[in-house]
């Protein structure tokens, strides 16, 4: 679900400020293509878990997230930090695979 222009995650700060997510999808999209620089920024302040927790209002998620940006303490780890966030986005909001689907069909 979108949400507000003024609500929306900013990747980069200040003058730098870079695109605007309004969606986990757009978050998500937008991760997969920001510097490592840009990246640890947000990962080191804990940005991404601030703005799902206050914004999206997902606690479980939030607490998922900041585990993650809590274990990237170095710069060339942000690349995979990205990865692992939105592997666990995706965990918590994506529906179960196929294979899972054929299982339950079978019953």
């Amino acid at each position: 679900m979108p949400i507000s222009e003024a609500q929306a995650f900013v990747f980069g700060e200040g003058a730098r400020a870079r695109p605007r997510a309004r969606t986990l999808k757009e978050f998500m999209s937008l991760l997969d293509t920001q510097p490592p620089t840009v990246l640890q920024g947000h990962l080191h302040r804990h940005d991404f878990s601030r703005w799902i927790e206050h914004v999206l209002r997902d606690g479980t998620l939030a607490a998922r997230v900041r585990d993650t940006e809590a274990r990237s303490e170095k710069e060339d780890a942000a690349r995979d930090a990205a990865a692992a966030i939105s592997q666990v986005i995706r965990a918590r909001y994506e529906p179960p695979t196929e294979p899972f689907a054929r299982a339950q069909s079978s019953d």
